[in-house]
């Protein structure tokens, strides 16, 4: 079920190329609702008591590269995922009740996000977490940039999009790095994979870890966003359109904080040990600049 829960709302997206206009946006709305239905009936045949991961899929993708494509489910990502379906569907159907320019495209771009940060979720492989982790930014790069709204203040939604795909290109191409290094290390010259059960099982040295740790956290706390790390965020959601903003917001931005409870604490329990003050560091800095800029 995880597998057909992942593809469905691209394929109601590609579909939905062959609609009429006007009936583009219920038939994506109907796609993320069957998506909905889907994750609904996961969570319900969810066995809370059992240990380890269900509904998995694990197939060999790139055998000599040591890439499977593995999905699966466990009590840290099921609810992530169900709410990934649920605003989905209230984001797309508010979208339906207005008239989008280019609503084809428009439509196909808002399931091909949820499709990306579905997978994101339910990755088991680290190179293809990466790989939906990086997928996310092409539907959004043209719903923020194409679909946005310039404001009055200056602020122009091709130059905040530019913006956030800076940040968030540098943090992905580190993360990219940092998934290619951990399975070649991890290896020690021999098989290499890049399943996040068997890595966590093999954890680096702490050298390694050190640096590594640092180019996931990266990616991580610019998706977030962190402190410091958060200077595209404030153009790019002023400028981007409400549908995308709200499940941008509401989703995308946990997917930082999964990455480091699915990738960061396992793989390099030494470094997030021994980095563990800065980080809280930098969490409430986040809370304080958060607030106090809520109050502006």
């Amino acid at each position: 079920m995880t597998n057909s829960l992942l593809w469905t709302p691209l394929l109601f997206g590609l579909l939905g190329l062959l609609a009429p206009k006007r009936l583009t946006g219920w038939w994506a709305t109907l796609g993320t609702a069957v998506t909905l239905g889907l994750a609904i009936a996961l969570l319900a045949g969810f066995d809370s008591s059992a240990a380890g991961l269900q509904d998995t899929v694990d197939v060999n993708w790139i055998p000599g590269l040591g890439v499977d494509y593995s999905l699966g489910i466990d009590g840290l990502n099921v609810f992530l995922v169900l709410l990934t379906a649920v605003l989905w569907t209230g984001a797309t159907a508010f979208a339906a009740f207005r008239e989008q320019e280019r609503p084809h495209l428009f439509f196909l771009m808002m399931l091909l996000g949820e499709t990306a940060t579905l997978g994101s979720f339910l990755a088991q492989d680290l190179l293809l977490f990466v790989l939906f982790f990086d997928l996310m930014l092409v539907p959004f790069y043209f719903l923020f940039g194409a679909w946005g709204t310039d404001r009055e203040d200056g602020v122009s939604a091709s130059a905040a999009t530019l913006k956030m795909i800076v940040y968030t290109l540098i943090g992905s191409l580190l993360m990219l790095v940092a998934a290619i290094a951990t399975a070649i290390l991890s290896a020690h010259g021999g098989h290499v994979t890049f399943s996040i059960a068997d890595l966590a099982q093999h954890p680096l040295g702490v050298g390694s870890q050190r640096w590594i740790f640092w180019f996931f956290a990266a990616a991580f706390l610019v998706k977030m966003p962190a402190f410091l790390l958060h200077g595209w965020m404030p153009d790019a959601y002023r400028a981007a359109p409400l549908p995308a903003l709200a499940v941008f917001s509401g989703v995308l931005a946990k997917v930082g904080a999964y990455g480091f409870l699915r990738v960061v604490l396992p793989l390099f329990p030494d470094a997030t040990v021994q980095f563990e003050e800065v980080v809280r560091a930098i969490a409430l800095a986040s809370i304080l600049y958060g607030s106090a800029m809520a109050f502006t």
